[in-house]
């Protein structure tokens, strides 16, 4: 290639560059002002603490830059678990009471606190059916769930107190 064509190769390049600069900044000139939570939200990449108001000049305030590429993003802090208990309900066999643990917004855990143990067959069934009952609560993420057959009674109330659980924080 001729020392000519490097020269223009090379300024081609170099007016294509400033073209897409001066586009990108027309762009971003062009865009209405908002608040520093709704360009957080709209891009969790940025990082700004007051995004600079259309048509300022550029000593306003700085522009969100992305993160770079091989720097950790900084976390939120865990959400802490909170653990509710729920109503006591009465049902034909015995009350059926339970916990429940919620992590942000992730039912995380259940536990049963009481369960029909008025007879050997009552006690039996709802041994049989509150690991089944935990696990449907944790898969529907709501109290939305399958009764477990047999068990109808302890399934409704198990239910029931989760729903209030979860009614208490609103979840």
């Amino acid at each position: 290639m001729t020392s000519r064509k490097k020269q223009g190769a090379l300024l081609y390049l170099a007016i294509m560059g400033a073209t897409s600069a001066v586009v990108g900044f027309r762009a971003y000139a062009a865009e209405p002002a908002q608040s520093a939570a709704s360009v957080v939200a709209a891009n969790p990449a940025t990082t700004s603490h007051t995004p600079r108001a259309a048509g300022g000049s550029s000593g306003s305030s700085p522009r969100p830059t992305p993160s770079h590429p091989s720097r950790p993003k900084a976390s939120a802090a865990p959400a802490k678990p909170r653990t509710v208990t729920g109503k006591v309900v009465q049902t034909h066999y015995g009350p059926v009471q339970v916990s429940v643990t919620v992590t942000g917004t992730r039912i995380t855990d259940v536990a049963a606190l009481q369960t029909p143990s008025g007879d050997g067959h009552s006690m039996q069934l709802a041994r049989r059916a509150t690991p089944t009952l935990r696990q449907e609560v944790l898969a529907s993420q709501s109290a939305q769930i399958d009764t477990v057959s047999g068990a109808t009674y302890t399934s409704q109330g198990y239910a029931q107190s989760v729903q209030s659980a979860l009614d208490s924080i609103g979840f």
